[in-house]
């Protein structure tokens, strides 16, 4: 029989709140709780008398009329869990990998009943900053005082002298500095402020090179291929493969830092124009399968891509994947679940009771330090690289083996010590945490781990929000469950001072071919029979833009299904049907 963990409360759980962000409060606009964390100090009664206890209590208190600052917790019940090894041996417990809240502000004669899952707070500004910094392409330099970045304000940073020297070459390579020297001139003097920085790539000088590697990447060609039209046109000899990697890896931050500089100068022209701006920003995700494996295993794995366009120009914002290419599997497990002796650590937390009674749980979803992470997959893929590694360790060793001698101890001992790491592996992965097995889990691994949408959605928005000027922004999009999660708590500034707009469009995506070509028909026959009125009308003059705005913004309305009996039903998905979206009809 499977036994159930002590009850917590939403004080015990709640996760921190940073400065800027709190993911976990009421998204409702409309409501009092919208942005406002919950307050504990709130008295619960409960027992004898209860209601009249907290009716004479409201007249000091008022959140107990209002509800400010009140949520109740439950359990998220979309991914229970069992463990039962360590503590729980021989005697299992079940437990729901999350929370979900609910807002109790008064609304009316009713209250607000806002639901949500809880996130964490750090897991978003773990993801903010991975984008933020292109997974670490665009930290640069950074003032030891202040922390301030050259890529951020490079005209506070002065140039001071050359730093260290490289030996000359045999190829008549002359000696040059291996590095220079800058100082943050707000901070001159200070600790930290003058820093050394050494290139990373130094022996590419040549533009044309650089235009070449660029167009052979954007058509696809392989490492061979570059090496091929990259090799000296005289003698014919070949540019080294780790060499091309250093031009190719120098060549993404110096075109993601240009990226990166451009739109920041042009927000500080328009903030400084001191005239309005209002952004009309194009929203979708794109899903695109990328495959990891041989040639001879073709599975998939699908990764999300968040992207983000001016709809006026054109031009793309922001395309951000669901994918940090920096956590390597194994190193994250050894890291964040095992300590220096090789045990398990990292898995429980403690929780105290008013009558200061201690115990302890499995971390949930939001706790865990993987939480940001595909934890299925991240699992899956450590445990993926021990077992290759034992395999190869055997196939090395094929030939002594099927000559009738044994593995080598030395050879022994490395896939018994793989063999160990699997198993404790397994018992955090299956027999703690509850991740059980599936297809994708006996695929090979691979560099890099899947990030939950939610994370990178949020993160993307609040990225695109920054580099955006001041002023109005209308944020165009489909259906998307997670939008519905974050783009409250992202805009919240902005939707309180009425700065911001949001319109979702559905897409009838089942609609025949026939069907769908006598819609367009319609819609250019409608169009053409505008645009010759109006010009008829008011000349020429008038643009073809203009003309579609308007014939579009006479013809739009709140989609809508509509029954046999004429009845209308809403077109939004569930997640759309709150109380916080506005209603069809």
């Amino acid at each position: 029989m499977v036994k159930t963990l002590q009850n917590l409360n939403l004080a015990q759980v709640y996760p921190a709140v940073s400065a800027d962000f709190n993911l976990n409060t009421c998204g409702d606009p409309d409501c009092g709780n919208f942005g406002v964390a919950p307050d504990f100090t709130i008295p619960v009664f409960k027992g004898k008398n209860a209601a009249q206890r907290k009716q004479a209590a409201s007249a000091s208190i008022p959140a107990l009329t209002t509800g400010l600052g009140s949520y109740t917790m439950s359990s998220d019940d979309h991914h229970p869990r069992i463990s039962e090894v360590f503590e729980y041996a021989g005697d299992p417990v079940g437990w729901d990998d999350g929370r979900s809240m609910e807002c109790g502000h008064q609304r009316g004669n009713s209250i607000c009943n806002i639901s949500f899952a809880v996130l964490s707070n750090e897991h978003f500004l773990e993801e903010y900053y991975r984008l933020l910094f292109a997974g670490g392409c665009l930290e640069g330099p950074v003032c030891g005082a202040c922390g301030a970045r050259y890529l951020e304000n490079p005209d506070e940073f002065i140039f001071n002298g050359t730093h260290g020297k490289l030996a000359p070459g045999g190829n008549r390579r002359k000696a040059k500095p291996s590095g220079f020297r800058i100082i943050h001139r707000p901070c001159k003097g200070k600790p930290g402020a003058r820093l050394s920085v050494s290139l990373d790539h130094q022996a590419q000088k040549e533009m044309r090179n650089n235009v070449r590697i660029l167009r052979c990447i954007v058509n696809g060609d392989s490492i061979t291929t570059m090496r091929r039209v990259l090799a000296d046109p005289d003698t014919g000899k070949q540019i080294g493969v780790s060499r091309l990697y250093s031009r190719i890896f120098w060549l993404e931050k110096a075109l993601l830092a240009f990226e990166r500089a451009k739109p920041k100068e042009w927000k500080q022209r328009v903030e400084a124009s001191d005239r309005f701006s209002h952004m009309r920003i194009a929203h979708d995700d794109v899903t695109i399968s990328v495959n990891w494996e041989s040639r001879f295993d073709r599975r998939l794995t699908p990764l999300q891509f968040s992207v983000s366009a001016d709809i006026r120009s054109g031009y793309v914002f922001r395309i951000d994947a669901n994918f940090d290419p920096n956590v390597d599997p194994v190193e994250f497990i050894q890291e964040h679940y095992l300590d220096d002796t090789g045990h398990p650590t990292n898995l429980r937390q403690h929780y105290s009771q008013k009558s200061g009674v201690t115990f302890t749980a499995p971390k949930m979803q939001f706790q865990r330090p993987s939480g940001r992470l595909d934890e299925a997959m991240l699992f899956a893929s450590a445990e993926g690289r021990w077992r290759v590694f034992s395999e190869r360790v055997q196939n090395a060793y094929e030939k002594t083996v099927n000559a009738g001698f044994a593995l080598p101890p030395e050879a022994q001992e490395k896939i018994a010590e793989a063999d160990d790491k699997r198993y404790q592996l397994d018992q955090i992965r299956q027999g703690y945490f509850g991740f059980h097995d599936k297809d994708r889990d006996f695929r090979g691994s691979f560099n890099g781990s899947v990030v939950k949408p939610t994370y990178t959605k949020a993160a993307h928005l609040a990225c695109l929000r920054d580099m955006l000027p001041k002023g109005k922004i209308t944020l165009v999009g489909e259906q998307e469950a997670t939008m519905v999660r974050v783009v409250p708590h992202v805009f919240r500034d902005m939707i309180n001072e009425d700065m911001f707009e949001w319109f979702v469009i559905s897409f009838d995506k089942e609609v025949s071919a026939p069907k769908s070509k006598e819609r367009m028909a319609r819609f250019t026959e409608g169009l053409e029979a505008l645009k010759e009125r109006a010009r008829a009308k008011l000349g020429d003059d008038i643009s073809d833009r203009v003309l579609l705005e308007h014939y579009c913004t006479k013809r739009m309305s709140t989609a809508c299904i509509e029954g046999r009996n004429g009845t209308k039903y809403s077109h939004a998905i569930s997640n759309f049907q709150s109380r916080q979206f506005p209603r069809s009809g």
